[in-house]
C-alpha cells in the first residue's frame, strides 16, 4: 500500500493533524512532515523521497499555504513526478500565479472543517483510498458513530468545530476531552454524554441554556451546548491550572481564615445559581476548582436542574455531601457546603452526637467556626441557614471577630 503526501504550513499544523488522524484511523498510511523525518535527515531529501514514492498528494490549500516556500517546492515536485494531486481547499483562496500554474487543473474540494461525516470530506477519503488503498479499520460512518463511543484521540473533530487535544476526565455523565476551535489556540472543556441525546438521564438542554446566561467569576462557564453523534455536549470553560479544593487546601497548608475566604467564594457562586433558580444537584469537593493563586469556580453541571423542575431521570450525587433531607433546596445545597468545609479546615467528615451536632474527629478549629459549620449543617432544615447570603454573613462574621 503506498502512503498519501500531506503537504501544508506549520501555521495550519492543528489542522493538518486532525488530517492525518483521520486518515490513519481509516487504515490509510500517510506521510507528513516533520513526524516522519528520521532523526539527523536533511529535510530536502527525505521530502522529495517521500513525494516521489507516494501515492497521492493531498495538499491542504490555504492562504497560509500558498505563501510556504516550503509547500510551494513539494508541490512542484508533486507536478514534476506526475502525482495525482487533490487539493482540500480549507477558506476562500484565490490562486496566485504559481498555485494556479500547478493546481489549476486538479480538483480542487472545499472542506472548511475536518469531519468525516462531511459529504466533501467523505468524497476526498474515497478518492484518497481509490488511488493508495487502505488496511481494514473504520470503513463507514455508522462505524465512526460506533467509535465515538470509545475514547476520543488526538486530531478527532467534534462538531465540525472543535480538534481534540486529549481525554482529561471521566465521570458519571460522560467524558471530558480538551479541545480547540480550529481557527484558535484557546482551550476548552468538552463534556460528552455516555448516553444518547434522546436517552438523557442528567441535565436538560433547557437548564444548559439558563445557565449560559450566568455570568459569575465563581462559576465555571458554559458557552454552547449541541448533540454530536447523537451525544451531548456540553462547552465548558478550560480550567487551566486548578485543582480541586480539597487537594488545595491540603497543598497549601494555609490558615483557617484562608480556607474561610475559599468557602465564602463557593457560596458568593452558589449565590449566583440560587438567584437564577438554578440548583447544582452535586455539590462536592471535586466540583469545586482552586486556581494556584485562590480563584475559586463551580463546576460540572451534569446535574443541575431549574427550581419547579426535579432533577431527571438518574441523578448522579456524592452522597457523602448530600442533606438529609435530600429535598433539593436552597438550605440543602448549604448543607452541602458547610459539610464541604468542615471536611477541609478539619481533614475530617466527623460524626454525629446525641444531638445531631458535628462532632470534630480531626483538626481541631475555633469554636465560634465551627458552630457556623453545626448551622449550616444542621439535621433538621430550619435549623439551618435559610440562604448563601446569611451563610457568608456569618463566616464575615466569624472573620472580623479575629479568631482563629
Amino acid at each position: 500500500m503506498n502512503h498519501v503526501f500531506i503537504s501544508y504550513s506549520s501555521k495550519d499544523r492543528y489542522t493538518a493533524d486532525a488530517v492525518r488522524n483521520l486518515l490513519q484511523k481509516r487504515g490509510i498510511k500517510c506521510w507528513m512532515a516533520p513526524h516522519d523525518i528520521p532523526v539527523g535527515q536533511k529535510y530536502a531529501g527525505v521530502i522529495s523521497k517521500a513525494v516521489r514514492e507516494c501515492g497521492c498528494f493531498l495538499l491542504l490549500l490555504t492562504n497560509d499555504s500558498q505563501q510556504s516556500v516550503w509547500v510551494a517546492k513539494e508541490v512542484e515536485r508533486a507536478v514534476n513526478y506526475n502525482k495525482s494531486i487533490i487539493t482540500i481547499q480549507l477558506e476562500d483562496v484565490t490562486l496566485n500565479d504559481e498555485f494556479e500554474l500547478y493546481i489549476s487543473s486538479e480538483q480542487m474540494i472545499a472542506v472548511p472543517t475536518i469531519d468525516a461525516t462531511n459529504e466533501n470530506m467523505q468524497k476526498v477519503l474515497s478518492a484518497i483510498i481509490a488511488l493508495v488503498g487502505k488496511s481494514p479499520t473504520i470503513e463507514n460512518i455508522a462505524d465512526f458513530k460506533e467509535s465515538f463511543n470509545r475514547d476520543l484521540e488526538f486530531g478527532d473533530v467534534i462538531n465540525e468545530k472543535y480538534i481534540v487535544n486529549r481525554k482529561i476526565a471521566e465521570g458519571g455523565f460522560g467524558k471530558v476531552y480538551s479541545a480547540a476551535l480550529f481557527d484558535s489556540e484557546e482551550e476548552f472543556a468538552i463534556k460528552v454524554s455516555f448516553n444518547s441525546a434522546e436517552e438523557q438521564v442528567y441535565v436538560s438542554e433547557s437548564t444548559i441554556d439558563r445557565i449560559m446566561q450566568l455570568h459569575s467569576p465563581y462559576l465555571c462557564m458554559v458557552f454552547e451546548h449541541f448533540v454530536f453523534m447523537d451525544k451531548l455536549c456540553i462547552v465548558e470553560e478550560y480550567l487551566d491550572r486548578y485543582v480541586n479544593i480539597k487537594d488545595y487546601v491540603e497543598i497549601a497548608k494555609q490558615a483557617d481564615t484562608d480556607t474561610v475566604l475559599l468557602m465564602i467564594q463557593v457560596l458568593r457562586g452558589l449565590k449566583t445559581l440560587h438567584e437564577n433558580d438554578i440548583f447544582h444537584g452535586d455539590l462536592s469537593p471535586y466540583n469545586i476548582m482552586v486556581s494556584t493563586d485562590g480563584n475559586v469556580k463551580i463546576t460540572d453541571y451534569s446535574s443541575s436542574f431549574v427550581k419547579g423542575g426535579p432533577p431527571t431521570g438518574e441523578h448522579t450525587v456524592v452522597y457523602t455531601y448530600a442533606a438529609p433531607d435530600f429535598l433539593y433546596t436552597e438550605s440543602s445545597e448549604i448543607f452541602s457546603v458547610g459539610l464541604i468545609a468542615f471536611e477541609i479546615l478539619t481533614g475530617s467528615i466527623g460524626a454525629r452526637n446525641g444531638v445531631g451536632e458535628l462532632v470534630n474527629l480531626g483538626k481541631p478549629i475555633a469554636k465560634e467556626l465551627e458552630d457556623i459549620l453545626n448551622k449550616a449543617t444542621a439535621i433538621k432544615a430550619e435549623n439551618r441557614y435559610g440562604s448563601a447570603d446569611e451563610f457568608i454573613d456569618a463566616l464575615e462574621g466569624y472573620l472580623l471577630s479575629g479568631q482563629e
